[in-house]
């Protein structure tokens, strides 16, 4: 990534593994579990492009340079773009 996107303070999103809700905080690694929240409905009342949520949830897993934290390899429902 030629230039930082800007993210929101926190997105939420679902556990890759568990399906789980969680909460990903901008350019942190890791996540807070978060099992009151709907991931979908947090995000939407806040904006929160379901793409943006992905790319932040690669960025919290595999570092905020990868390829995957970048949300504009992912359309706006949160698939990756090939």
């Amino acid at each position: 990534m030629d230039q930082k996107p800007k993210y929101p303070k926190v997105a939420a999103a679902r556990h890759p593994t568990t399906g789980e809700p969680i909460l990903v905080s901008a350019y942190e690694k890791g996540y807070a579990p978060a099992p009151l929240i709907n991931p979908e409905r947090f995000n939407h009342l806040r904006g929160i492009t379901a793409g943006m949520a992905e790319a932040m949830l690669a960025g919290s897993m595999f570092g905020w340079d990868c390829p995957g934290a970048d949300p504009t390899h992912y359309t706006s429902d949160g698939q990756p773009i090939s």
